[in-house]
């Protein structure tokens, strides 16, 4: 059996839409109960991110998140999803800041799906870009496989029980599930794209 330390690594988080459902999301959740507070904060946090972001912070952020430079710099560690799965083996200790950096992918495919496809891409085949970035593809390769190849080396030497793999196996999942939602060019909200999908994955 597992040794380590297996700090929670899913914390309710809001379910994401897009950006004309986001804050109505996050006023529909419960104002009682400290979970409700906590949730809500959290899906209100996210939603001003969403809202704000422009692509070319999210692409950037991809890039960071698959511990790529961009530019002449390169933005903190704790904000890179490959960064924290490294940490989270060498120290063993899974936390929820794997969660967190998810969180964030999300977020940027969300604000990527919208420049390259259009704000709704289910209702129009006009503003979709017909070529993608090619720095933006490897990032998300690099992410993608990065993620599993983790997975597998806990897995090999038993660094991690079995929640946390379940765990890192839906964010990995997840992310190429949201990738690929990308690429389709006609969905209108990568995070519900991915939850609908997700019910069906075990």
């Amino acid at each position: 059996a597992s040794t380590v330390t297996e700090q929670s690594a899913a914390p309710d988080r809001l379910q994401l839409r897009s950006r004309r459902s986001c804050l109505a999301s996050v006023s529909a959740l419960p104002a009682a109960g400290e979970l409700g507070r906590s949730t809500a904060a959290r899906g209100l946090d996210d939603c001003v991110i969403l809202m704000n972001m422009d692509y070319k912070t999210a692409f950037e952020r991809l890039l960071n998140h698959a511990n790529l430079p961009f530019g002449l710099a390169r933005a903190p560690d704790d904000e890179s999803y490959l960064y924290h799965l490294w940490h989270a083996g060498h120290e063993k200790i899974f936390s929820s800041s794997i969660a967190e950096a998810y969180d964030n992918i999300i977020i940027c495919l969300e604000v990527i799906n919208e420049e390259l496809n259009g704000p709704m891409p289910s209702e129009s085949t006009e503003q979709k870009v017909s070529e993608i970035d090619r720095t933006l593809a490897y990032a998300m390769q690099v992410i993608i496989i990065g993620g599993w190849r983790y997975y597998i080396e806990w897995n090999k030497n038993q660094i991690f029980g079995q929640s946390v793999l379940n765990e890192v196996a839906h964010f990995n999942w997840g992310i190429g599930w949201a990738w690929e939602g990308v690429l389709a060019g006609d969905v209108d909200s990568i995070q519900e794209h991915v939850t609908m999908e997700r019910l069906g994955f075990t």
